[in-house]
């Protein structure tokens, strides 16, 4: 599987990561989410996603019993700016998509965020160093901020000390793409590295942030929603697309496995994540990442993409 040079840390990993929001979720308990995360590790994958967020808290101390198996070839992301969702803040969430109707009478119930004070990006940063049993961190993201959360100096000093001191390899910003070109424009200097759901449908270059390491999510099965529906309304399209791209677009996963790899080239620098709660599909993306077979058909999908995609419809398609 192809490697790169994790953003200023130095350190090699994996292009392909594991991001952890689905472990310890609905059906998924504590020793599949483990056996998930061995079978990660297994296939290959060396670059992990978290944050305190995840798992209703719980997932940091998951990936940490994790991490002390395997050592420091695991690099790891995770995260400050969500709090874990309360009981009361899940059952609320859940009416709200369940009740028929509600939306249109209620605003959605929001997720508490945390303050953008030091001493509490400091806690938050000891807590996640011992729940993974480290010294130093590779990556720390300031989740799902807005603009007025990096209003300040203060937190971004505190993490340019903690990189200065080599608590955590580098910092930046992960959120939706929606927010990432007015963080990017008003508060640059927090931009070292960028998270943020991509796909090669995406062909607007607001999305491309000169100087800023990039990590996606998201990468290629809402691309694959957008294109299917295109497909379904246009069986045209998908006939001169597979014929352009030389394999049969309509083969069940075959669509996904191309925009998976393209991504991976589009920007072969960066890490691109994926999130599953099933081992069979972690084996198959590690496979699609070293399939060079594959590299010639999703070239000829983005050049496709790039000429019959207007960015404003390209840019809207994945988030959905």
């Amino acid at each position: 599987m192809p490697s790169v040079t994790l953003a200023g840390t130095g350190k090699s990993t994996t292009q392909l990561g594991f991001g952890c929001a689905y472990l310890l979720g609905r059906g998924v308990d504590r020793t599949e989410s483990l056996r998930i995360l061995e079978a990660a590790h297994a296939a290959g994958i060396r670059h992990f996603d978290v944050a305190p967020a995840y798992g209703h808290g719980f997932t940091e101390a998951l990936l940490g019993e994790f991490l002390r198996r395997h050592g420091e070839e695991v690099t790891v992301t995770t995260k400050y700016g969500l709090h874990p969702a309360s009981s009361a803040e899940r059952f609320s969430r859940s009416v709200f998509r369940r009740v028929p109707g509600l939306s249109r009478l209620l605003p959605e119930p929001k997720r508490r965020r945390a303050s953008y004070l030091v001493a509490d990006v400091r806690r938050s940063l000891e807590q996640s160093l011992r729940r993974f049993g480290r010294r130093r961190i590779d990556l720390l993201l300031l989740h799902e901020p807005r603009l007025e959360d990096l209003a300040h100096e203060a937190v971004r000093e505190f993490l340019e000390a903690q990189r200065q001191a080599g608590t955590i390899g580098d910092y930046g910003v992960g959120g939706e793409h929606t927010t990432m070109p007015a963080i990017y424009q008003q508060r640059r200097a927090y931009c070292r590295v960028m998270q943020f759901d991509w796909s090669v449908i995406n062909t607007s270059e607001q999305f491309n942030f000169p100087g800023a390491y990039h990590i996606h999510y998201r990468t290629f099965a809402p691309a694959a929603r957008v294109l299917e529906k295109k497909f379904a309304a246009d069986p045209a399209m998908a006939g001169r697309w597979s014929q352009a791209i030389g394999l049969d677009l309509k083969e069940p996963g075959r669509l996904k496995q191309v925009l998976l790899r393209a991504s991976l080239d589009r920007f072969p620098g960066s890490v691109a994540l994926f999130s599953t709660q099933t081992a069979g599909h972690i084996a198959e993306n590690v496979r699609i990442a070293g399939d060079d077979s594959l590299k010639a058909p999703a070239a000829r999908l983005q050049a496709l993409v790039e000429r019959e995609f207007p960015p404003a419809e390209a840019t809207a398609g994945p988030a959905r």
